[in-house]
Formats: C-alpha cells, sequence, structure tokens
C-alpha cells in the first residue's frame, strides 16, 4: 500500500491548501487518525506511520497521535522509540493516567 500512499498524501496536501477552513472537507485530526488506525489493524504499519507523520505535521500537539504511533511502533518492536512517543504524548497530557499506564507497561516489557 506504500506506492499510493504518496500519491494519496500528496492529494491530501493539495486538497487541504486548497480547501481548508471552507468545510468542504474534514481536514481534523481524527481523520487521519481513523485512517491510521484502518492501516494499522490491516497490518500495513509502515503506512500507519507515515499518515500518522502526516498528523503530526498538521497537529504537533496532538498526544492521541502520539500514542498511536507508540502503539504501531510497539507492533513493529521499537520500544525505544515507543517510549520517547509515550513521554511525548505524555508531555503534553500530563494529567493522563492512561498514557503513563501503557508507559509503565512498556517499561515493564
Amino acid at each position: 500500500m506504500l506506492e499510493g500512499l504518496e500519491e494519496t498524501i500528496t492529494n491530501y496536501r493539495q486538497l487541504r491548501e486548497q480547501y481548508y477552513g471552507g468545510y468542504t472537507f474534514d481536514f481534523s485530526e481524527r481523520v487521519l487518525m481513523r485512517f491510521a488506525e484502518n492501516l494499522a489493524v490491516g497490518n500495513d504499519l509502515e503506512s500507519a506511520l507515515s499518515v500518522i507523520d502526516l498528523n503530526l505535521e498538521f497537529y504537533p500537539n496532538s498526544s492521541r497521535s502520539y500514542v498511536l504511533r507508540a502503539q504501531v511502533l510497539v507492533e513493529k518492536g521499537d520500544t525505544t522509540r515507543a517510549r520517547e512517543d509515550y513521554l511525548k504524548a505524555l508531555s503534553i497530557e500530563p494529567d493522563s493516567a492512561w498514557i503513563r499506564q501503557q508507559l509503565d507497561k512498556l517499561d515493564a516489557g
């Protein structure tokens, strides 16, 4: 899927540039998050990471995006980067017991 994803991301950027704020398309962070989640469930982890990175480009303070990226990275076995993303999410949302719990689980192995 990664091959077609590049074209999809290019199209998204063009549509966002042209229509953002015009209520023609939904450019909220939840749309890309749902797309990334579907890719991850379908085990297309690289594509999911690309979509999450795109979401973080437009929503750099999205703790949900960092959490989802951490979860995908755990699936890939990259616990070092996953830990960094959980910490970033926690820095954005310091009172989140759930994010802290996920980080503790990761640290426990």
